[in-house]
């Protein structure tokens, strides 16, 4: 069989990079492990068969493993996890890195685009925050920046309705918020702040009310111009003292007090500072939010009893509601897409192929879509926007 000429280093960095040792890489690839480490030390050159297969277990475009030299390393966003949903200490894991990488490509393209025209991208407007600054002041600015009142809140018909006017209200600031594939027992989300084209945040499959959180929770990462890979766990370290202040940020955003305050007075006739998990859904519901958002929220505010929030978040996760969720809007290619990537992405590749900058096959593989859906991608984003008016 015919081998071809690669450069060695880039065998083993390709590997290294979707942190997969080289005994787990030979099985995927069906060789020996012996073989693999002559290909990656030079000694042999691998067959075509070989790099193709290399291109598909590393995700990786095969034009990559011809390169001369090896390609620039992207460090990952800061690492604010202490440890899984399910208690396992986090670790970084290729079922972490390629969604990453998936955002990148994704945040990317825009990048080229508005490079192109600057037109077909949103402005960035996410305002500056910093940690010594009061939270509650912060989340009250960013609320008013949203656009978001209390009336409308509480009128959502569900909480999918919910999800997606935060997200778009994000998305507004020039914001790029994707749904990713990716399992919230790696991560609840992540953020991106770029040094060129607009910034990002990802989030993780779990129920709606818990990616509302993390969509805010994210949005404060973006506003102290830091991103990071975030679990819904703090600690005392510096590390901890960013996520508690992300917390707050978040928990002021979605539950004011004055509307939480609200709330609980609607639904309970005698007020108390202690709450059981059944008397927290009832509000939880009301707001849109999680259960565990609204115990830390109670707490902090002085309205419920101390420790609540660690005693929700240490229950079993079958209690806590934790339905993965999709990214909303309806089941048709363009819906699908468009709920994955969201409108700011899709509704630049859409422009940009209505204005010929691309052309249609371009604008389909941006959106991973045959061809023909691609005149559709234009009245799905509408149909959305108007459903949110």
């Amino acid at each position: 069989m015919a081998t071809v000429n690669v450069t060695p280093g880039i065998l083993s960095w390709a590997r290294e990079q979707i942190a997969m040792s080289q005994q787990e890489a030979a099985e995927k690839l069906g060789v020996q492990v012996e073989r693999l480490a002559k290909w990656e030390q030079g000694k042999e050159k691998p067959t075509e068969t070989a790099v193709n297969a290399m291109a598909r277990v590393y995700k990786r475009p095969l034009a990559l493993f011809f390169m001369e030299k090896l390609p620039r390393s992207q460090a990952l966003p800061e690492d604010y996890r202490l440890r899984t949903v399910e208690g396992r200490p986090a670790e970084t894991s290729r079922e972490l890195i390629v969604p990453i990488r998936q955002a990148r490509a994704w945040q990317s393209i825009i990048a080229r685009l508005a490079e192109y025209d600057e037109t077909l991208v949103q402005a960035v407007r996410v305002p500056l925050a910093r940690l010594d600054q009061e939270p509650e002041a912060i989340a009250s600015e960013t609320r008013a920046l949203l656009n978001v009142s209390y009336d409308e809140q509480l009128g959502w018909r569900g909480v999918d309705e919910g999800l997606a006017t935060w997200r778009e209200r994000v998305e507004s600031l020039g914001v790029l918020v994707f749904a990713m594939r990716l399992d919230r027992e790696v991560c609840r989300g992540f953020s991106m702040w770029m040094d060129s084209g607009p910034p990002v945040i990802g989030l993780a499959r779990e129920s709606d009310q818990a990616r509302i959180f993390t969509l805010m929770h994210e949005l404060t990462h973006l506003m102290l111009r830091t991103g990071g890979i975030c679990s819904e766990f703090e600690d005392h370290s510096q590390r901890g003292l960013v996520e508690r202040f992300c917390n707050r940020v978040a928990a002021g955003v979605l539950m004011p007090r004055a509307l939480i305050a609200a709330v609980v007075r609607s639904l309970f006739r005698d007020v108390t500072r202690y709450w059981s998990y059944e008397n927290l859904e009832p509000v939880a519901r009301a707001l849109g939010v999680s259960i565990p958002a609204t115990a830390l929220r109670l707490e902090e505010l002085g309205m419920a009893q101390e420790g609540l929030y660690e005693d929700i978040v240490g229950r079993p996760a079958a209690e806590i509601q934790r339905r993965a969720g999709g990214g909303g809007g309806t089941k048709s290619w363009p819906g699908v897409r468009i709920a994955e990537r969201g409108t700011n992405y899709s509704k630049a590749v859409f422009d940009a192929w209505a204005r010929r900058s691309i052309t249609i096959a371009d604008a389909a593989q941006a959106m991973n879509m045959r061809a023909k859906y691609v005149p559709r991608i234009g009245e799905a984003v509408i149909r959305r926007q108007e459903r949110r008016a």
